[in-house]
């Protein structure tokens, strides 16, 4: 009965659970599924069903079921992130895209300098979107990547016949640019020159220091303009030469150099005392008398932007060098680029050596003539092409940053690009090439706040240059095509000018960007500016294009012929070099008779007293031992003047003089001294400049003089005027070529009281409009 009870409760159970899954099986599906056996066959397609579409997932993305993935997909670069998240985009198939990326790309970045990074994980993600503009922009940097292929190969061509160690040239179009690095930094360490190489900008940091006011006045809230007067800024502590220049002479007068100040050229040469600042130069300024009537006319003026300079900091309230980096150098993304404030910097393994022609070699200068001190501001910033691109890009925006910010206002600009002032007869002649010898015009249009301006195929063109014996630079702009370029050099050989090289370079790369057929070549660069400038049959003037007579008596006045050229450009345009190639006919501009003569009498007398450098500098030991032995000036003057008698008469001068004719000989005879050498001796000293001494080598009983790193032999030219051929760091200046006799860099004239006692001593410029600086002899 127990068996029996228990089958019983088991079967009314099966009965009850039978009962439970029908009545479930109803209450979910009514008669659908009338067994079981429908029912788990249904449940099993359901999985089968789960399963397959699991496996096949064509619905979610990479990104949604990397997590169950034993190797997740890497995500995309950012660029194409952040375009998935701007839009939804149709998933083409792998295949589809493959080939479409390919053709895709191609057509995008076909060139070779663009550097493309493959990533392979680009076939699962979609394309980054490239507007039309951007595809444009590519294609246009495709076009400059072909010029600047072309320039390149100019200047390897003008680097081997110049003898260039090394140059960097920067192309701009639009928002796109090359940069072309050729040649070496170091030669004797095998440098190359880099797009990250420093040069020095030389006088184009004039340019930068224009900007760096236009900057202080755009952001000041005072009332400072282009128009405040320097006295009201600097108060009593301004003392010019003249009172009307003191009273009246404004911001606007300094920045289009046409206060009439001299350019302080000397001081370029001979540079500063360690001790000296600007604010001991600008007190000073009182000795510097004016060589042009204020507001008349057009002197380029060193000593001006040092004024400037000096103003720029008060309005600022700090120094330069702190003003000119976190004002502008800063905010224009130009890192590596910085003001040179100690002749140290000029051999860090970043910055191109500089390199001189002496007799004909190509070596390295003596880095002591960079030692600018005050003058730093006007010369010695220094930059790269990777920075001077952003510069140039700058300056087409005109003050525009790229954020969109206007760092200088438009009103500013336009003042600095507008024109204030004609330029001289000395300067035309070297810029104005409109005369009917050259194929391409490119006429003067006169110059602005810091900027030169001239129209090149009926372009503007804002351009400024620089040169300071070695690294020569030089930068154009065409805003109206947004175009611009840059050229620098470190050294060039002895034969060879400098600025002529730059010039080259610049109108050949210009053509190119501009659209034109250079009418320059590969070959004929090299030979620039002849034959269109080569020899003295084409002295035509060409400084007054309109035929005035206030312009052609102007350039007869100043000497500035076309001629005079030779090489390109007498003295670099923009002025600040003690390197100006003082020809013969320079010398006549001068105004001295018998120079000519007297220029070859004194090359005579140099080689016949065989100085050189280790004697210099044994002649101013001797010197010094002369004078504290107790050797009188009388028998020291007696001694000199016996030693050049006897080298007057030597055979030697007078198989040399032989050749010439009987007045000429009379001539080269007139050219001694009029006093007794020893007689000119002494320390002279201006306020200005600092101490110049004149004294008599006691082993070639030549007359030499000293002033700071200047060092030079003076040759007789007439009366109490001499030549000085410059000697040991300034060598280059006065011998760069083996082929050509040493020349006279400048020269001096001694001031004689009635009693016959020399009192003082004028130093001429290079350049003759410029009015002498006077040194009075220390009593």
């Amino acid at each position: 009965m127990a068996m029996r009870h228990t089958r019983t409760l088991s079967a009314s159970s099966d009965i009850l659970s039978g009962e439970t899954v029908s009545s479930l099986q109803r209450w979910m599906f009514g008669n659908i599924f009338r067994s079981q056996r429908q029912l788990l066959r249904f449940g099993l397609f359901l999985a089968a069903f789960i399963l397959v579409t699991y496996l096949l997932n064509p619905f979610g993305s990479p990104d949604e079921t990397a997590s169950h993935t034993k190797h997740p997909i890497v995500k995309p670069p950012a660029a194409v992130v952040r375009n998935v998240a701007k839009k939804a985009v149709e998933q083409k198939a792998v295949s589809e895209y493959h080939a479409t990326f390919f053709e895709e790309m191609g057509k995008r970045f076909a060139g070779k300098d663009n550097n493309i990074k493959f990533d392979s994980q680009h076939f699962e993600n979609e394309l980054p979107d490239v507007s039309k503009s951007d595809i444009v922009s590519l294609q246009e940097q495709t076009k400059l990547n072909k010029i600047a292929e072309m320039v390149e190969a100019a200047a390897q061509e003008v680097s081997k016949c110049h003898e260039v160690p090394g140059m960097s040239i920067v192309l701009v179009k639009g928002k796109n640019s090359a940069k072309i690095p050729i040649g070496m930094a170091h030669m004797a360490a095998r440098q190359p020159v880099t797009t990250d190489t420093k040069f020095l900008l030389n006088s184009i940091s004039k340019t930068f220091l224009g900007q760096l006011l236009a900057v202080l006045i755009s952001e000041k809230s005072s009332n400072v303009t282009l128009d405040t007067r320097v006295a009201d800024i600097l108060g009593p502590d301004l003392q010019l030469a003249t009172e009307e220049l003191t009273r009246e002479v404004t911001l606007r007068d300094l920045l289009s150099h046409r206060s009439g100040l001299s350019s302080g050229n000397l001081a370029v040469r001979t540079t500063y005392p360690d001790a000296w600042t600007r604010a001991d130069v600008v007190r000073n300024l009182k000795y510097l008398p004016p060589s042009v009537p204020f507001r008349k006319g057009f002197l380029y003026s060193n000593l001006g932007a040092v004024l400037l300079t000096h103003v720029v900091e008060k309005i600022g309230g700090a120094p330069w060098e702190k003003l000119i980096v976190d004002k502008l150098l800063a905010p224009l993304g130009m890192l590596s680029s910085k003001p040179m404030t100690k002749v140290s910097q000029l051999e860090a393994k970043n910055v191109s050596r500089l390199y001189v022609p002496v007799e004909g070699s190509v070596t390295l200068a003596d880095t002591r003539i960079f030692n600018q001190g005050p003058l730093s501001p006007v010369a010695l910033l220094t930059t790269t092409a990777s920075d001077v691109t952003k510069w140039l890009q700058f300056n087409l925006a005109k003050g525009q940053l790229p954020d969109g910010r206007q760092l200088i206002s438009r009103g500013l600009w336009s003042a600095m690009w507008t024109k204030h002032t004609d330029l001289s007869a000395m300067f035309l002649a070297g810029i104005d090439k409109s005369g009917n010898q050259w194929p391409v015009k490119d006429r003067s249009e006169g110059y602005g706040l810091f900027w030169f301006i001239n129209k090149y195929r009926g372009l503007k063109n804002f351009w400024h240059g620089g040169g300071l014996y070695t690294h020569h630079t030089l930068a154009w702009h065409f805003p109206e095509k947004d175009v611009a370029l840059y050229a620098v050099i470190n050294g060039y050989s002895g034969d060879s000018k400098p600025f002529a090289i730059v010039e080259s370079l610049a109108y050949y790369a210009a053509d190119l960007l501009l659209g034109y057929q250079p009418w320059l070549d590969e070959k004929s660069i090299c030979f620039y500016p002849k034959p269109w400038v080569s020899d003295q049959s084409k002295n035509q003037t060409e400084t007054d294009k309109d035929g005035t007579e206030d312009g052609k008596k102007e350039a007869q006045a100043s000497g500035s012929k076309g001629g005079d050229l030779q090489g390109g450009i007498k003295e670099r345009v923009d002025g600040e070099f003690a390197n100006a190639d003082v020809s013969h006919d320079a010398k006549k501009q001068e105004g001295l008779q018998g120079v000519d003569l007297g220029h070859r009498k004194g090359n005579i007398f140099a080689s016949l007293m065989n100085v050189d450098e280790k004697a210099a500098d044994s002649q101013s030991s001797s010197l010094k031992l002369a004078r504290v032995a107790g050797l009188d000036h009388q028998q020291r003057a007696e001694k000199r003047d016996q030693a050049y008698q006897r080298n007057q008469g030597s055979s030697f001068f007078s198989a040399l003089t032989s050749n010439l004719s009987d007045s000429a000989q009379d001539s080269a005879k007139l050219a001694a001294p009029k006093f007794s050498v020893g007689l000119y001796e002494g320390l002279y000293r201006c306020p200005l400049f600092g101490e110049f001494s004149v004294f008599v080598s006691p082993l070639s009983g030549s007359l030499e003089c000293h002033m700071n790193v200047l060092t030079g032999i003076l040759h007789p030219l007439e009366g109490h005027t001499f030549g000085v051929e410059l000697t040991k760091s300034l060598r280059h200046l006065s011998k760069p070529s083996q082929n050509l006799p040493a020349r006279n860099n400048f020269h001096v004239s001694f001031v004689a009281s009635d009693s016959g006692e020399i009192t003082a001593v004028d130093v001429h410029s290079s350049w003759s409009v410029e009015v002498p600086i006077r040194f009075q002899k220390m009593r």
